[in-house]
């Protein structure tokens, strides 16, 4: 394994626990996580961002699990749904206020493709 291989691994791997701490957050405390994820979200029922954060803890989970195993099946699978995932919300409302989502989703989906080859 090269060492690109290894950093695009170990980001994965932070990647995952950033999405554990944020699904953490947001079922422990949905009403600052509402206020600090913007205007989308603010007035929503607790129970909804609880769900979302139920959500991010199992991705974060999957992600830091899949990037601990080196599996290199994990990184490729998952950079097409990244990649798809980024697409899907960045089009789901304006595009202009939306694009950095995608930018984000298509580095995160290129990191996927560095470890695997």
């Amino acid at each position: 394994m090269s060492s690109i291989q290894k950093a695009a691994r170990w980001l994965l791997v932070l990647h995952g626990i950033g999405n554990i701490a944020q699904g953490t957050f947001s079922i422990l405390r949905p009403d600052s996580f509402a206020s600090a994820a913007g205007p989308r979200f603010l007035g929503s029922p607790d129970q909804a961002i609880q769900s979302i954060g139920l959500g991010s803890l199992g991705v974060g989970i999957y992600g830091a699990a899949g990037a601990l195993s080196n599996d290199r099946r994990f990184f490729v699978v998952t950079a097409a749904m990244r990649f798809l995932f980024g697409l899907i919300v960045a089009t789901q409302w304006d595009w202009d206020a939306n694009w950095e989502v995608f930018a984000y989703k298509w580095g995160i989906c290129c990191i996927s493709a560095m470890a695997a080859s």
